[in-house]
């Protein structure tokens, strides 16, 4: 008996210290959390939660649950090295009413009067995007591209200029081609610090530590 207690103890211990990155992506943690609330009349332009806390490899997937009429939000990335110009585009679609097509026009109009580095750029602004520290010009990402087909999906690493989700349209506001999510993995330890190019004052920070078990950093 003792003899088969002690052989179970090195086997798990034999499995878990072969515990590899690539078999934590598969078993993920994907924790679903707001971008934006309330209702299209009287919206919350808030992050929920504004502080997160999670550990490497775990997955955050942003939905917009505002209520009634379109009402988009972005989950944008900039880095404090980037040198982009962030337009101020708070834009008044709180009345409702609007249908997506107009509210892009709206935020194209704005933007017009904004003749400034990512102002240039309506298609960056609006659309699923990375800049790498590395280049200058923009990678667009399938805008559903996720394991639910309804957003983006990217891992940052924290290197990048800029990490945008383009416009994140509420549920059952919009047809199902327009993108309702941004889903973001953490592989790499840091702070992430993330904002709405739309409502600028509507920010989020992701605080992503190392996996640790039984004393052990799981990277």
């Amino acid at each position: 008996m003792y003899f088969l207690v002690l052989f179970a103890f090195v086997l798990i211990s034999v499995s878990y210290t072969n515990v590899s990155a690539q078999g934590i992506n598969i078993l993920r943690v994907v924790s679903n959390v707001d971008a934006g609330g309330g209702n299209s009349s009287a919206p919350i332009n808030q992050f929920k939660p504004s502080v997160i806390n999670i550990t490497t490899n775990e997955t955050l997937k942003w939905i917009n649950p505002t209520s009634g009429d379109p009402y988009p939000h972005t989950i944008t990335y900039i880095s404090n090295t980037s040198n982009l110009y962030i337009p101020n585009m708070t834009v008044s679609i709180e009345n409702g009413g609007l249908n997506p097509k107009q509210i892009i026009d709206q935020i194209a109009e704005k933007l017009s009067y904004q003749n400034r580095n990512l102002s240039d750029n309506i298609d960056l602004f609006l659309n699923a995007s990375v800049i790498q520290s590395s280049k200058q010009r923009a990678e667009f990402l399938d805008p559903l591209s996720n394991f639910d087909r309804n957003g983006a999906e990217y891992a940052i690493n924290g290197t990048e200029k800029f990490v945008n989700s383009g416009l994140v349209w509420n549920w059952g506001a919009v047809s199902s081609d327009l993108p309702k999510s941004f889903t973001v993995r953490f592989p790499v330890e840091g702070t992430y610090k993330f904002q709405c190019l739309l409502h600028p004052d509507m920010k989020v920070t992701v605080n992503v530590k190392p996996l640790t078990v039984m004393g052990i950093s799981l990277k």
